[in-house]
């Protein structure tokens, strides 16, 4: 874990622990890391990550910045967490994250439970959220419910989604192509 000094939902010190962890019980706690993605500047982006407030029933589920640091341990440092602390949305399907060249990082959840299956968008440097787009509903455009792949092209500046809802016996999926205005 590595402690920050503010999380971005509560305002606490928190520790986030990234991927699983064994505890001296030979317990495991966290959660496996679903996606990365890597800048122009040599920083990981990681979905999801715990953070875990100093009130054991605050934990939740967010995404992370990392810069590498492959001489220490952890071989990381935490420098930005991503969450929409405004939301209620359900996290546990935090699964694909994004980063275009312009610094926004994009990151997509999918459940189908309180219309969770959303794309966030945040700037990188502040970790202000720019917008959430809510995929899932079907009155609303654009409609992609399950979103399981995301793609961020910078020469098309396209966003690219795939959704993993098909019939019964389809072959195929559908792949969505969104401008990243």
């Amino acid at each position: 874990s590595d402690s920050i000094a503010n999380d971005p939902r509560y305002s606490l010190v928190a520790d986030v622990f990234i991927g699983l962890h064994q505890d001296e019980y030979d317990e495991y706690f966290g959660r496996p890391i679903l996606d990365a993605a890597f800048d122009e500047n040599g920083y990981v982006y990681v979905v999801p990550v715990v953070v875990a407030p100093a009130d054991p029933n605050l934990v939740y589920l967010a995404s992370a910045k990392l810069e590498l640091t492959p001489e220490e341990t952890p071989p990381y440092n935490v420098v930005q967490l991503y969450d929409d602390p405004n939301d209620n949305r359900d996290l546990s399907g935090l699964r694909e994250i994004e980063v275009d060249n312009e610094g926004n990082l994009y990151v997509v959840n999918a459940h189908q439970y309180n219309e969770s299956d959303t794309l966030w968008i945040y700037n990188t440097n502040t970790g202000d959220m720019i917008e959430r787009v809510v995929l899932g509903d079907p009155n609303q455009v654009p409609s992609i419910p399950n979103p399981i792949g995301l793609h961020v092209s910078n020469s098309t500046d396209r966003l690219y989604l795939s959704s993993g809802l098909n019939q019964p016996d389809a072959n195929s999926t559908s792949v969505y192509a969104l401008s990243k205005d």
